[in-house]
């Protein structure tokens, strides 16, 4: 009994260490070409994992705000990458009002 628990505790430990942390600055290269917007949207839930939180992926990680930086990066004759979306969304998450808005209390809906 001790032998089995032994091995799983092993296994358990092997497997958990043996998962990748995300690597960011690749996933923020990857350039954006043939994807259809659900899958950029998608995509962009990696965003949680370079910096921004829930309410900045609810407010800016939209259909609307994707469809109009990709247009813009287009205007601008810019690569689009999931890294030009990161640093437009964060011109806005890190301006002074922006900040001060989330520190306020939630409201609650009736």
């Amino acid at each position: 009994m001790k032998t089995a628990l032994l091995i799983c505790t092993i296994f358990i430990t092997t497997a958990c260490s043996a998962q990748k942390e995300f690597d960011c600055s690749a996933f923020l290269a990857k350039e954006i070409t043939d994807e259809t917007p659900e899958k950029i949207i998608k995509e962009c839930q990696n965003f949680l994992n370079c910096g921004l939180d829930n309410t900045d992926m609810k407010l800016f990680v939209q259909p609307p705000a994707i469809a109009s930086l990709m247009t813009k990066a287009a205007n601008d004759k810019e690569r689009l990458t999931y890294g030009y979306i990161l640093r437009h969304v964060q011109e806005f998450t890190n301006q002074k009002d922006y900040k001060e808005f989330k520190k306020q209390p939630k409201q609650v809906q009736k």
